[in-house]
Parts: structure tokens; sequence; C-alpha cells
């Protein structure tokens, strides 16, 4: 590429990466007037690594030089000097005269940017403008005699003499309009870097990082101090609170203006460390003496980038990794831990849906897990699931119900023979199971000696948890008959056993749910552990589900013990514990105590750092169904910090609830939640998901915009409200996000400006039918209606699109006034209503939507049989429709959620018998769908073996 020049004094300057070791100058005159400049020979051009180089020269001068990175780097002058020239070409990518010149190649590398001036400029300028170059491109001023970095107005960014300990591997981030500079994430170019910092992320390149920065003139920019940072050099002296070694590099930083909300991470390629996240904490300190700085925990990998998010430094801030911590256990003890899987810890891969091959314990013990399976030609291996459970992962298990099954099972002995508490969190629909022989039936963990009877264990059979205890494969104790756990919803499992006096305890999510007495006997000093299935498996003991933890201990724990491990678990995985017992930390300490105000202890769930625990719990979100929300903080900057909610259990909706201040909004939630908080959290991010709670047009509806969070310190709405708007929206998914700062022991619920929203417009407004009527009466009760002129009752069949059925005038009266309509030809199946006002300026707004189900009453719809059903012998389903030449769809969905039968028909008479073959099915509990042109419903099939 070429282009013309008019120079009499001129400056070249610009960013390449190649594989050239020297470079030269030339300029002139065709080829009678020149000077040629080159870089010393014995200064080499590292290869593909980019380069600032410049060089400067005034006309009729000799070659005042060529900078490499900001230090002079030419070997000397010949010619005789340079000449201003007129209308030359510039060449770029290769010498334009080359007959003049010994350098006849092309260039051979990447060129980032080019800089002409037709003058030579000043030192101040050319400072500058290497400075723009450097921070933009990643590039290390040459510090060997000090050099600042400066913005477009010459003020210093980067003090060359505050930081002369810390000028390795320069790089930062920032703000420059006169530069026309937005550098939004940066890292050094230099080999062997591995720190990257961005603005509010980091992404795959600085245009694609959708962030920005809010003012000119801002910088955060960074340099390390030259020490190794890999793991054989770490410093295990310098080093605060739980961190028992660090990184030995440090960094420091100096920050101009303003920049919060960064992302910093670490490549620890090749270092030697784990890949652990809950070893590694960020450490920020005033000084260069790390044992006093603060951790920041909440780290995560991609590959070997482990990323902290949320971070912000202050100017002159020093900080490096800490990347191993002191000895952790679930709930903070370690005394007889003898087996600890996490699904968030230690596996072979973190990519959703790959196979797990191995499963580390992060126990003391290394009794790591490796996939096994029972010598099928095509086993179906378990398999990871990324936020699988209040956003931690799972490992899913299948039951192929043949040798194609596969576990896991441990190694490195077992020395669990006595004593013992077992505790697994799992979630599945499996039914099935031999309700008398523990190695017939879905084993959730295992324990035995390869060839011989179970010795202990937990497990499944017909969806009732069972214990096994007794050396042999009997069922010592069952969890409560008529309760099983088979929805797909996690739980926590736990076992006790007191060997002196055979002494067994079940627990369901703490709550004490069957005791019995075994053997007094010392197990036969089984070989390992299974998951998933026995260490000597069988086809029918192959679990189908999910299992997110297990936990072994050699010992009955205390109850205070036991408290403290179920207390962990039920915060990391959303699920509310049974009984009355406090949520407790690691320390012991109370962190939800549920007589803080007992009518608030409903979908209990929470955030919070236990270093003890190796807890991190960043995002978090009851796993009941009827949960609706989220909180998120970005990371924890101190240990033993916590924020646990919790619900009154009201009806999410009521239109009688007036208890709010009608100058702040103009209707409300109904429900309300509690917040406790230890240590210090800071602000969170509190989003509601409001896609199912009614609006002016029904369920959905509300305008997001208009929502408000409320906030009050004494549970009591109608007036010491502070409100909140939201900090982001998101209108496809129905969420509505605020930013808060809790203090303990506040109330929350969600309000909205609009009216007719989350609705109190009416004070009540009911449909229900009447089966011997073969009606649905309707009904609504307002409160000064004086603008209202006019009421449609509306029905849908689908909920979205609404008719007319009935119109009628409004009283405008401001007294209580009571309505009914009577829908005398519903239709059958599921039908939705709702109420239509409109007022004197004909504004329109809407009830809450009523879902009311119409029964045929002349026929049963959906009659399955014979129920259960031996696999491989045909079901068949009674199907009923009232419209004849209907077409239906036939889905059957596996215990694990997999659709398993698909088939479409039309139905050539208004009754007709369908049959369902079974063989391709799964033994359990499968679901079949019927979808009908006018109603979906779903039925339980069990299959047998």
């Amino acid at each position: 590429m070429t282009t013309t020049s008019s120079i009499g004094g001129f400056y070249l300057g610009g960013i390449f990466s190649g594989s050239d070791d020297v470079l030269g100058h030339l300029v002139g005159n065709g080829a009678n007037s020149y000077a040629q400049l080159r870089v010393d020979n014995t200064k080499t051009i590292p290869a593909n690594i980019p380069q600032l180089f410049e060089t400067r020269e005034n006309a009729g001068a000799t070659a005042s030089g060529i900078f490499q990175n900001g230090i002079q780097v030419d070997n000397a002058t010949s010619g005789s000097g340079y000449l201003a020239v007129s209308n030359e070409e510039y060449a770029i990518g290769r010498f334009e005269t080359p007959n003049d010149f010994s350098f006849t190649n092309f260039f051979d590398g990447k060129l980032a940017e080019i800089i002409s001036f037709s003058s030579r400029p000043t030192d101040a300028e050319k400072n500058r403008i290497q400075s723009y170059l450097a921070i933009k491109y990643g590039i290390t001023i040459d510090q060997t005699s000090p050099q600042d970095y400066v913005n477009s107005a010459g003020t210093t960014v980067w003090n060359a003499t505050t930081n002369s300990g810390y000028a390795n591997d320069i790089a930062g981030i920032g703000r420059d309009d006169d530069s026309c500079l937005s550098q939004k994430q940066s890292k050094s170019s230099n080999s062997g870097s591995i720190v990257t910092i961005g603005n509010e992320g980091i992404f795959s390149s600085n245009v694609t990082n959708p962030n920005s920065f809010d003012s000119d003139n801002t910088f955060l920019i960074w340099g390390n101090d030259g020490d190794n940072p890999a793991q054989a050099n770490a410093n295990t002296v310098d080093v605060p609170g739980t961190v028992t070694e660090r990184m030995e590099t440090i960094w420091r930083v100096d920050k101009t203006g303003t920049i919060e909300n960064n992302s910093i991470s670490f490549d620890l390629s090749g270092l030697g460390y784990s890949s652990s996240a809950t070893d590694f904490q960020l450490i920020i300190s005033g000084s260069p003496t790390m044992a006093s700085g603060s951790t920041i925990t909440g780290g995560t990998f991609n590959g070997n980038v482990l990323t902290f998010n949320n971070i912000e430094f202050s100017d002159g801030d020093y900080f490096t990794l800490g990347t191993a911590r002191e000895t952790c256990g679930p709930g903070g003890v370690t005394t007889d831990l003898a087996l600890w899987l996490k699904a968030n810890e230690g596996t072979n891969t973190t990519t959703d849906d790959s196979n797990i091959s191995s499963w580390a314990d992060q126990s003391v013990n290394n009794r790591n897990g490796t996939e096994l399976d029972l010598g099928g030609v095509n086993p179906v291996e378990p398999t990871y699931q990324t936020s699988e459970i209040n956003f931690n992962p799972a490992i899913q298990f299948s039951d192929p119900n043949s040798t194609n099954a596969s576990y896991i099972e441990t190694t490195n002995g077992n020395n669990v023979s006595g004593d013992f508490t077992i505790i697994t969190v799992f979630e599945s629909g499996q039914l099935g199971g031999d309700t008398g022989d523990f190695e017939n039936a879905p084993v959730l963990l295992g324990a035995g000696t390869s060839g011989t009877d179970l010795d202990y264990g937990l497990g499944i059979a017909e969806g009732r948890i069972h214990l096994n205890a007794a050396n042999n494969d009997d069922l010592t104790v069952r969890s409560t008959a008529g309760t099983t756990y088979i929805d797909f919803e996690p739980y926590i499992a736990t076992a006790t056993r007191v060997r002196s006096t055979g002494a067994l305890a079940l627990y369901i999510n703490s709550a004490s749910n069957a005791t019995g007495t075994g053997s007094t006997s010392t197990f036969s000093n089984p070989s390992g552990f299974g998951i998933g299935n026995n260490p000597s498996p069988t086809v029918g003991s192959q679990f189908a589900g999910r299992i997110a933890e297990s936990i072994v201990f050699s010992d009955d724990l205390t109850t205070a013990e036991r408290q403290r491990v179920e207390s962990y678990l039920a915060l990391k995985y959303g699920i509310t514990r049974g009984g009355s017992s406090a949520y407790l930390a690691s320390d012991g300490g109370t962190i939800w105590s549920y007589t803080s105000d007992a009518s608030y202890n409903s979908d209990i769930a929470g955030i919070g750092r236990d270093d003890n625990s190796c807890l991190s719990q960043l995002k978090s979100k009851s796993e009941n169904n009827d949960a609706i929300v989220t909180m998120e903080v970005a990371s924890f900057n101190t240990d033993d910090s916590f924020l646990i909610w919790a619900n009154d259990n009201a009806p999410m909706e009521d239109p009688d609830n007036r208890e709010y201040n009608s100058s702040q909004v103009n209707s409300r939630l109904n429900r309300e939640w509690h917040v406790q908080e230890t240590g210090t959290i800071g602000s969170v991010t509190l989003t509601f998901d409001v896609s199912d709670i009614s609006g002016p047009s029904g369920a959905g509806s509300n305008n997001l915009n208009l929502l408000r969070l409320m906030v009050d310190g004494d549970g009591d709405f109608s007036s010491g409200v502070t409100l909140y708007s939201p900090s982001s929206i998101n209108s496809s998914e129905k969420t509505v996000s605020f930013t808060v700062n809790f203090s303990t022991g506040q109330y929350f619920t969600l309000g909205s400006e609009e009216i007719g929203a989350l609705p109190i417009e009416l004070l009540a407004f009911n449909a229900a039918f009447n089966s011997e009527l073969n009606s649905v009466m309707i009904q609504w009760k307002t409160i000064n209606e004086e603008s209202n002129t006019m009421f449609e009752v509306q029905r849908s069949n689908d909920g979205q699109a609404f008719s007319t059925l009935h119109v009628m005038p409004g009283k405008e009266l401001p007294s209580e006034v009571a309505y009914r309509h009577i829908d005398d030809n519903p239709e059958e199946g599921r039908s939705y209503y709702r109420l239509k006002t409109t007022d004197r300026s004909n504004n329109d707004s809407f009830s809450r939507i009523v879902a009311v189900d119409v029964a045929s009453g002349n026929h049963e719809n959906g009659a399955i049989y014979p129920n259960p059903v031996r696999r491989g012998s045909k079901a068949q389903i009674r199907l009923v429709s009232h419209e004849f030449n209907d077409q239906i769809r036939i889905e059957v969905i596996s215990p694990d959620g997999v659709v398993l039968y698909t088939e479409d028909k039309r139905l050539n008479q208004m009754n007709a018998n369908l049959e369902i073959p079974t063989d391709k099915l799964r033994t359990g509990i499968n679901l079949v769908r019927v979808k009908c042109s006018q109603v979906t419903k779903t039925y339980r099939l069990l299959i047998r073996d």
C-alpha cells in the first residue's frame, strides 16, 4: 500500500509484530539523497510480540534515532543527511526504493497502527504519543530510565518513579477522548504475562466489550514486581486470613478518575496450581504487605483462567492471588471426614452434558471417584450438568435398565466401618426398585467389598428413601410411608449410625424422618464407595437422577455438627430445611433464626461466604416451585458474611390487600419477605420473576418500568417504606431487578405505580364452576367506583386472546358494590376469565385472570391401564374428545425428563382406546402427556421390569 507525502521534518511511529530481528529506516528523495539507520544487530526484536517503534528527524539533520518501546536502539547514521522531500510515496509493508537500501524483503508480520507527522514532535509530544500506543496495545515502555505514562494533556497516569518497583508487564485500561482512546480491557503483551483486567467484564476482544467509561481521562494502569508467579515459588509467610499460600508476584495499580466494577483474571496455565476455584482468593492491600490485605472469594474458572468480578481498586493498591487456603469441610466439620464429592469441584470437565470420567475427593483422603460401567457395549456415562440446582452443577446418572449402566466408584480404601454419617443431595423422578433388597434398588451412595453383600448405604425404593446398615442387603430403615421423593425437586438425605447400640436415624431436609435399630457389628472393611450404584454393581441398583454432593463421616455427628453441615448444603442448593433449628455458619454462629420473625420461614434461601466450608454462594433462589425472588452479588470481601431471606407463605396475590401508601404505589404483591444479614454483604441485585403475576391485561402484563421494590423496617408497608426503581428489566423473561443494600431484619415486597397492576383495582374478583348447574359463577366487588362507567366480563381458552361474554354499566358510586354474572354455556376444559373496566376518559384496565376447569361429567378422560405395566407390554389410554376427527399428540417422558415416545393421531370417533408401546420406555414413573385441541393433561404411568 502506498500514499504520497510532503515532509520537511517528520515523525514515524507505530505498532507491529513479526519475525524479523533487524529494523531499518530510510528516507530521501530518490537515489540521490537519503539517510539510513538500522537497529543494532545485537538488539533482537522478539518474534510475534507487539513492539512500539518510532523515529524522529528534522530536515537537513542526521537521523535522530529509532526507538523501540521507548528506548533508542539504532546503531549509526550514514549518508549525507535527510533532505526535505515532496510528493514522495509511503510504502506500507516494504521499502519503496529497495535498490538503494540493503533490505529487499517485504515485511513479514502484523501492523496494528501507523502514525506520521510532517514535523518533528517535541519530547513531551513524543511521550504522549507513545503512552497512548503503549496503553492501547499493552506494551511496556522501557523503564531502564523511568518514563511516565501520560494522557493527551500530558498529565501523568502512571508515575514511573512511584511505581519503580512494579515496572514489569505494564498494561492499562482507560478513556482519553482527545486520543480517541477507549481501552476497555487489557493484558500486557509481554510473554509470560498472566493478568487481564476489564471494565465491567472481560470479553473476547476490546471491540466486543459492550461497556464504557463514565468520564474522560479515566485510567487504571498496573505493573508487577517481576517475581516468579509459579506455584513452586509461592509465598507461605506473608498471607492474610485463611490464605495459606499466595503467588509471589505482586501487582500495583495507578488509578486516575473513577473506574469501578472491574473484572480481573489470572491465566494459570503451566504454573502448577490446582483447578479448584475454592482454593483461590484475590488479595488486595493498601501496602506491599499482603498479610494486612483483604480477601475476595467467588472466582470462577474457564479452562485455566480464573476470574473475579465486581472488583474496585483504590489508587496505589497492591494485589496478588491467594492460591491455597486452610483445610475446609462441609459446615466447617473436618474431623472424621471420610469422603467429600461435590459437583462444583473436582470433576474432569465443567462442560454441560459432557461425560464424567473422574470426580476428585475434596477431603484429605484422596478417595477419588472414577467412572465404571457394568460391562455393556454402549455404556451411558454420567454427565456434568451446569447450573442445575440453585445455580450449582450436578452429576446426571441414567438408568438404561441394562449392563450399559454407568456409575462412580472411589479408590484409595474406606475406613468407615463403625459409626457413620452419610449425606447426599439429589433429585430424581425414579420410581421402582426392590423394597426388600438393597442390591436390587437404586443407590445414592453405597459401600461394600467387591463380590460380597453391601455393608451400608442410602438408596431409593418405590420413591422412598431407605438406609441399609447391616452387613447384608436388607433395607434396615425406610422413610415415612406415604411420602415419596421423586418429584425432580432437590433433597438432602442424611443417615446416621451408632455402632454400639445399632441406632439408625434418617433425616430428610434436616427433619427427622425415620429411626430404627440395626446391627452392632463392625462392617467387614468395605473397599470403596459407589455413587449411583453399589461398589459391586447390579442392573437393579442403577440410580437415575442427579447427585450434587455426597459426604461421608466416620462418626455419627453431633446435633450441632449435623446442623452446620446441613445449613451449608441448604444455603448452597436453595433447600428449605425442615424443623425449627437455626441455620448455622461453620463457626456455630446463627445466620438464620426461625424465631426472628416466626411468620417468615418459607422458601428460605441465601447468599454467603464461609471460608471454613469452602462456600461462596454468589447467587441464590429457593428451589421451591413458588419462589420468584433471586439475589446475587458479584463477590464477597469478608468471610462469615450471609444474607438470607424467606417469605410469609401468604398467597402471592390478594385483591383485598391495601397495605400500602397510595402516594407511593397503586398496587402490590400480597406476599412479603424478611431478610437476616450476618457480616457485610453490601449491595445485591434482587430480581423478581413476574411472568405469572397478574397485571392489567393478564398474567405477565405488568409494566416492568413502573414496578417498585418496597423495603420496610417493621413489616407494615402502609408507612415508612423506602421505594427502589428498577436497575434493569428483561421484557422477554418478564423479570425486573433492583440494586439494594439490605440491613438485617428488613422486609420487602413488590409494588407498582401502575393502576390495575399486581391487581388491586377491584376489592375482589373470582370465578368458579358449579357442576350441578353446569355453569361458571363470576363475582366481583369494587370500592370508590366514581369514575368507572362500564364492565366487560371476558373469557379465553388460552389466557391470551379474550372475547367479551357480557357488558354491564358501572354504578359510579364511592361505596363498596358487589356484582355477579353467570356463564351458563361454559366451554369444557380449562377457561380463563377476567374483568375489563372502562372509566369516563375511556381508559381501560383489567382484573387478574382466573382459571376455571369445566368438567365434562360424562366420561373419564385419560384412564391408563394396566398401570403399573411390565416393560415390553402394551399400555392403553382411553381418550375422550368432544370434537369429531380431533387431532391429538401423545408424549411419554422419562423419569429424568427425556421424551421417549411421541405420536400424533387423529381420532375418528369420540371415544377411543389407543395403545402405548413400552419396550423403549424406562422403568419407574413415566409421564404421559396428552394434548388435545382444547386441553393438555398429564398422567403418571409406572413401568416395571
